[in-house]
C-alpha cells in the first residue's frame, strides 16, 4: 500500500512538472506540442490601469496588446513601443494556468480514490497466511555440520485475519527408546490449504578444529521439483530435471562428507525424502539417521496475493494515461471550434 501511494505520488509530481512548469516557461516551442496549453491573449492596461484581455489571436504589440495589423510603422501607435525590439506577439505564447487545472485536478483525485478504494478491497480479500521454518538438523555420520532446513510455506484462509486462527504448519516430535530417538515432523494442512513456496538446507564442511565456517546451500523448487545448488567455494551445480537422492549425495560430497559410507548415503536418502515429500505435499516425515534439534518459526499475514499490488496500480495507471489523452482530446477540440 505505501509502495502504490509512493509510485502515484511520483507520477503525479511528473504530470505537474510538464504540465505546469514546463508549459508555462518553455514559450511556444513547447506549448504548440502540449495539448493541455490553451492559447491566452495578450493583456493590455486600460487608462485606470486595469488589466483587461483583448484580441486573443490577432498580431499585437509585444508590450502592450495594440492591434499591428495595418500598421505602417514599426511603432506601436498605442504605447509608442518599437515593434522590432518588443515583437509582435499572436496570444498564443502564454499558457493558461486555468487550462492546466483540469488535468491536475483530475491526477489528485485518481490518487485520493484509489488511496480509499485499496483498504476496502483488502478487507474482503481472502486472508494469506505465511509461515517460516528453520529446522536444525544433526547428522548421525558427523561428517557435516551447522544443517539447517528452511521452510517457506503460506495457506489460503477464507477469513479476516483478527478472526482467523493459524494452526497449520509444521510440529516436531522426539521418540527416545532403546538408546535411539526417531524424530517425526508433522505437517498440518499440507495439501489442502498449506502449500509450500520454498525449500532449501544450509550446512558446512566439518571443521573440528573451528575456524570460519564456508557455508553451502541447496535450493529445491517445490514446483518443479529441481534443485541448484552452491558448494563451500561459491561454485553453482543443478540437478538434471527432478532431484534426487543422488543430487543431495553429491552435495554433502561437496561438504567433504564420504559420498561411499553408507551412513552418509543414508542420510542423502532422508533428505530427499523430505524435501521432496515436503514439495509434494507429504505430512509426515521420520527422521532415522539424523536427528532435528531446535526449531523456529515465524508467521505473518496479507489479504492480497503477491501479484494483486502490480495489478492494482497498473489498472490505476492506464486510467489515469487514458483520462489524461481524453481531457487531451477535449481542450484541441475546443481549440478549434474557438478558432485558437
Amino acid at each position: 500500500m505505501g509502495t502504490f501511494l509512493l509510485l502515484l505520488l511520483i507520477l503525479g509530481f511528473f504530470a505537474w512538472l510538464v504540465i505546469v512548469v514546463l508549459g508555462g516557461t518553455m514559450g511556444p516551442s513547447f506549448n504548440r506540442f502540449n495539448p493541455f496549453i490553451r492559447s491566452a491573449p495578450p493583456d493590455t492596461l486600460t487608462d485606470d490601469g486595469v488589466s483587461r484581455l483583448r484580441h486573443p489571436t490577432i498580431p499585437s504589440c509585444g508590450r502592450c496588446g495594440y492591434p499591428a495589423r495595418g500598421i505602417s510603422t514599426l511603432q506601436c501607435p498605442e504605447c509608442g513601443a518599437d515593434l522590432r525590439e518588443v515583437g509582435i506577439t499572436t496570444g498564443k505564447e502564454r499558457a493558461s494556468a486555468a487550462g492546466c487545472m483540469l488535468p491536475v485536478a483530475f491526477s489528485i483525485a485518481i490518487l485520493l480514490i484509489a488511496g480509499v478504494l485499496r483498504p476496502a478491497i483488502d478487507s474482503r480479500l481472502p486472508t494469506i497466511a505465511d509461515y517460516q521454518y528453520q529446522i536444525g538438523i544433526t547428522p548421525n555420520s558427523q561428517q557435516y555440520a551447522h544443517a539447517q532446513l528452511m521452510v517457506r510455506m503460506d495457506e489460503r484462509l477464507p477469513t479476516r485475519p483478527n478472526h482467523a486462527s493459524f494452526n497449520h504448519g509444521i510440529s516436531s516430535s522426539t521418540n527416545h527408546s532403546a538408546g535411539s530417538s526417531t524424530t517425526t515432523l508433522s505437517v498440518n494442512g499440507h495439501g489442502s490449504t498449506l502449500t509450500v513456496r520454498s525449500l532449501s538446507l544450509t550446512a558446512a564442511p566439518y571443521n573440528p578444529a573451528g575456524g570460519a565456517w564456508r557455508v553451502a546451500q541447496f535450493d529445491v523448487d517445490p514446483t518443479t521439483r529441481s534443485a541448484a545448488w552452491i558448494t563451500p567455494n561459491g561454485k553453482k551445480k543443478h540437478s538434471k530435471g527432478v532431484f534426487t537422492d543422488q543430487d543431495v549425495l553429491a552435495f554433502l560430497g561437496d561438504l567433504g562428507a564420504n559420498t561411499a559410507d553408507t551412513a552418509v548415503q543414508a542420510e542423502a536418502r532422508e533428505l530427499h525424502t523430505l524435501m521432496d515429500g515436503l514439495a509434494t505435499g507429504l505430512n509426515h516425515f521420520q527422521l532415522v539417521h539424523m536427528k532435528a534439534g531446535s526449531m523456529t518459526s515465524s508467521s505473518g499475514h496479507r489479504q492480497a496475493p503477491d501479484w494483486f499490488d502490480t495489478a492494482y496500480l497498473l489498472f490505476w495507471l492506464v486510467f489515469w494515461i487514458g483520462g489524461l489523452l481524453l481531457i487531451a482530446r477535449r481542450r484541441k477540440r475546443q481549440s478549434r471550434v474557438n478558432g485558437e
